[in-house]
Formats: C-alpha cells, sequence, structure tokens
C-alpha cells in the first residue's frame, strides 16, 4: 500500500465528508454524516454500504460474515429470513426450533426429514397424509386403544 490521499469536508449545509482514496488497491473509502443518516461506503471492485439512520441500519455488500463465540439476534416484532438461492442452517451439536404457537414448513418439490437413529413425530393428534403414502420397516407397529384400517380394498399379510 502506497500513499493515501486523506480528505476532509465539513459543511453547515452537507455535514461532514471523509474520504481517503487508496490509488494503489483501487479503493476509496468514505463516511458521511449529513444530519440525518451516517454512511459509511467502502468502493473497490465491490462496494460495501453501512447506512445508519435513527429508525434503522441498513447494509449492502456481496459477502457479510459473523464470527462471534455467541450470537443473539432478539426482535419485538417480526423477524424474516429469506435467500434468492439455497438457504442452510447447521449446528455441529444440536439444533433446537420453537414456537408457542405454530410451525408451519412447505417445500413446492420435496421435503425429507432424516434422523440417523431416531425420528418422531408426536402430538396430541397427528395425521399423515398423501396421495400415495408408503410405510415401510424392517419391524413396523401400528399400536392404538382403538386401530382402524379402512379402504376400498385392504389386504393385511
Amino acid at each position: 500500500m502506497g500513499t493515501l490521499a486523506c480528505r476532509l469536508e465539513m459543511s453547515k449545509i452537507d455535514g461532514i465528508t471523509i474520504t481517503v482514496v487508496n490509488s494503489d488497491d483501487g479503493i476509496t473509502q468514505t463516511v458521511e454524516i449529513n444530519g440525518q443518516t451516517i454512511t459509511i461506503k467502502s468502493d473497490g471492485d465491490e462496494t460495501s454500504t453501512i447506512t445508519m439512520a435513527p429508525e434503522s441500519i441498513k447494509m449492502k455488500c456481496k459477502t457479510f460474515k459473523l464470527d462471534a463465540e455467541t450470537i443473539e439476534c432478539n426482535s419485538e416484532k417480526e423477524t424474516k429470513l429469506s435467500s434468492g438461492k439455497n438457504y442452510e442452517i447447521s449446528s455441529d451439536a444440536d439444533l433446537n426450533m420453537a414456537a408457542s404457537q405454530n410451525i408451519d414448513m412447505s417445500a413446492k418439490l420435496k421435503c425429507d426429514i432424516t434422523g440417523g437413529t431416531n425420528a418422531s413425530l408426536v402430538g396430541k393428534m397427528t395425521d399423515v397424509e398423501g396421495k400415495i403414502l408408503n410405510v415401510t420397516g424392517k419391524m413396523t407397529t401400528v399400536d392404538g386403544q382403538i386401530t382402524k384400517v379402512s379402504g376400498n380394498l385392504v389386504k393385511l399379510g
């Protein structure tokens, strides 16, 4: 890295702008404080921008990474996460999901739920439904105080 070009502009109308230009690496860094927002921008091959207003913080960049021992995110209202491509959640230990009301999962093509040793589906009333429903296993048990098997053609054994 060679010599940096640094500029500080102060205006009673536009606020404060701090600019650092690294000509050798083609990077310009800017901080703008204008009385309404604070904007931090790093411009090179790609552009990263952080804009802070009294009620919001917006970050835009090619790659966003957090690296911490513990991360906690809380919202008093809704939380929405989305991806334009694949979305992955993983854990090297347990992964827990809980809702005090409902959990709704859906997939347009396929939804797989797999347990390496055990998989359970438990509820006071549990429905398993499909146009074609296959229940298979080396040992399969259907058990209940009242067990009903019905259909136009029922084959047991």
